[in-house]
């Protein structure tokens, strides 16, 4: 191959964290809040949907059932997805579509239609958060890499945690079905957002095509003194990262052991 070799992994591990880079890991952490608003809000409408459904609480375990299995269908999906199409356009349409799957979920009338949707919406949850983690880390130099992602995944415990209290203030004006409104109409709009900003990850451009001409401008973006003379062809200095990580396996099911925790409480003391 003509042209001189540039590695891109040792180009990120040796500058320090820049401006870019950190736009990378909000923009990542921005969708993490919708996700983590979204799949948590189940446990704060318990008795409000068992009241509006004619129910016990008991009844909505169903729901949190097809909302796991959705998640864990998904993970597995999502990993060739993600290595066919790029992790930002996986992350921008998972984003739509898990905006209007909880959208679609005003439509609920019974137990079962709820079950259904949200068995929908959880495929789609577990597609933003591996490839949120995937951009985060793949724009991240090796030794701020847990340090990036752990600020990432502030995003998604700060919508976890104030989920309760929109979905209380929502509740008590408009009706249950104004958390629905808001948890799908905030992921679309924010998916506007990502689309216009968020780049493809360098590592995955560099792992695809060692010429694409996208690289250079990230690299320029991190870094405005590279030298870049136009012959270089791109290449890592590690293996790219395939399918779906580890750490985001534990984090889906973690994601999801605390969106059930609310329900049982709620059952148990009635």
């Amino acid at each position: 191959m003509n042209g001189s070799p540039f590695d891109v992994g040792a180009f990120l591990d040796q500058r320090r964290v820049s401006a870019y880079q950190i736009m990378v890991m909000l923009l990542c952490a921005l969708i993490m809040y919708a996700d983590g608003y979204d799949v948590m809000v189940m446990g704060f409408l318990v008795p409000t949907l068992a009241r509006a459904f004619k129910v016990a609480p008991a009844a909505l375990t169903f729901v949190f059932l097809m909302q796991a299995v959705g998640l864990t269908l998904g993970t597995y999906i999502v990993g060739p997805l993600a290595d066919q199409f790029g992790r930002r356009r996986v992350l921008v349409v998972s984003a739509v579509l898990f905006g209007l799957a909880t959208l679609s979920g005003v439509l609920a009338t019974t137990v079962f239609q709820l079950g259904m949707i949200r068995l929908v919406a959880g495929l789609f949850f577990s597609a933003a958060i591996p490839n949120a983690i995937a951009l985060t880390s793949e724009f991240s130099p090796s030794r701020m890499r847990g340090t990036l992602i752990n600020l990432m995944f502030v995003g998604y415990v700060a919508g976890a945690a104030s989920g309760g209290a929109i979905a209380a203030f929502l509740v008590r004006s408009y009706g249950w079905q104004s958390a629905f409104w808001v948890g799908g109409l905030v992921p679309i709009a924010m998916a506007v957002l990502l689309w216009a900003l968020l780049p493809e990850s360098i590592r995955y451009c560099v792992s695809r095509d060692r010429r694409d001409l996208r690289i250079p401008a990230m690299l320029r973006r991190i870094d405005r003194t590279v030298q870049l003379d136009g012959s270089e062809h791109f290449v890592l200095g590690e293996p790219p990262a395939t399918g779906v990580a580890v750490a985001a396996l534990f984090a889906e099911w973690a994601v999801y052991g605390l969106a059930i925790l609310p329900l049982m409480k709620r059952i148990v003391h009635g």
